[in-house]
């Protein structure tokens, strides 16, 4: 069961784990009858991924056109997979096609998640609060702007946990 409070709603029955940066299922039976009424399959891989069904989400992803947001996903089932250095490095190869496009930041916020994953909470910091400046300057996607402040805030937090476990020692 999913612990509600470090949730942030990202829609009906769904949201993002404010520790792990993870797509959750708050209500799996929302999360599921919304996937069943849709017929875009990049809709259909989300609610996967939300509902921990990656296998389910990468025959959606299969059959799916060949767009921005499916690279972003593809990167996005890597992490969910726990293989963060193929996430990061997914990520960091799209950054090439996405910069000065409007997925830039996107892509940013999705890499910098990756870097925090891998443990890499420095980078992780550069990357996603370079993303925020976009997202922010751009305005379109405020749930975009609230998850990526959350994983900039939790990163620091990291770094600010590590330097006084260093000090200790």
């Amino acid at each position: 069961m999913v612990d509600v409070d470090m949730v942030i709603e990202g829609g009906p029955g769904w949201g993002v784990h404010r520790v792990t940066q993870k797509m959750v299922a708050t209500d799996p039976a929302i999360v599921r009858e919304a996937m069943d009424r849709t017929d875009n399959p990049l809709d259909r891989v989300g609610y996967a991924i939300a509902l921990g069904e990656i296998e389910e989400a990468k025959g959606y992803l299969a059959i799916s056109p060949d767009t921005m947001r499916k690279k972003i996903f593809t990167g996005d089932i890597a992490r969910e997979e726990g293989r963060y250095v193929d996430a990061a490095r997914h990520f960091s190869l799209l950054l090439g096609e996405a910069v000065g496009t409007p997925h830039e930041a996107v892509v940013l916020q999705h890499h910098g998640k990756s870097l925090f994953m891998e443990g890499r909470y420095g980078e992780a910091v550069q990357y996603l609060t370079t993303a925020l400046d976009g997202l922010e300057a751009d305005g379109r996607d405020e749930m975009a702007i609230v998850y990526t402040k959350c994983a900039l805030d939790e990163a620091r937090r990291r770094i600010a946990q590590d330097g006084a476990a260093e000090e200790r020692a």
